[in-house]
């Protein structure tokens, strides 16, 4: 994840979403796994919950992109939110 972080690689980086407590969140609450998919439906690249949930999020390259798959989804969920991260995230020092 880091080499992709700092390439500015969105593509990689939604490839290596993973969390190991979506598994059992998603058991406990499964209306979770649907919100998950509903954005991917939407169209983002990668999706994910975070931490211990139940907070997700997706993952676009575009702001646009981003502004649309929202509004698809908000039906979905409580609140929506777009942001924006800096175009390299990481930066390697050596």
């Amino acid at each position: 994840m880091a080499p992709a972080l700092g390439a500015g690689d969105v593509n990689e980086v939604a490839s290596l979403l993973f969390n190991d407590l979506e598994r059992p969140a998603f058991m406990l609450r499964p209306e979770l796994s649907g919100k998950k998919q509903a954005m991917l439906a939407a169209g983002v690249l990668g999706a994910g919950m975070t931490g211990s949930g139940p907070t997700m999020f997706g993952i676009l390259g575009e702001e646009g992109s981003a502004r649309e798959v929202a509004a698809k989804v908000r039906p979905e969920f409580d609140r929506v939110v777009v942001a924006r991260t800096a175009h390299r995230c990481v930066e390697f020092l050596d």
